[in-house]
């Protein structure tokens, strides 16, 4: 395997992970977190998508840091 296999390849599963975890952000988490998000319509929620694929593992670390924080307080 040449090395722009391994980059090519590399970068495919960094931008498949990040729609994966951009959309469960942008469609579920953020209207959980921002209460003005939840009003927010399908053109902000598209605009936010790109940005949210290539920002994914920090957003994969702020969100799974909050969800100890939220079942804590539900209880």
């Amino acid at each position: 395997m040449s090395v722009i296999s391994v980059f090519v390849w590399a970068t495919g599963a960094y931008y498949t992970l990040g729609i994966l975890v951009a959309s469960r952000f942008v469609f579920f988490t953020a209207p959980q977190i921002d209460p003005a998000y939840k009003s927010a319509s399908m053109r902000v929620r598209v605009l936010f998508f790109p940005g949210a694929v290539s920002i994914w593992p920090l957003i994969l670390t702020r969100t799974s840091a909050l969800r100890p924080a939220q079942s804590k307080k539900h209880s």
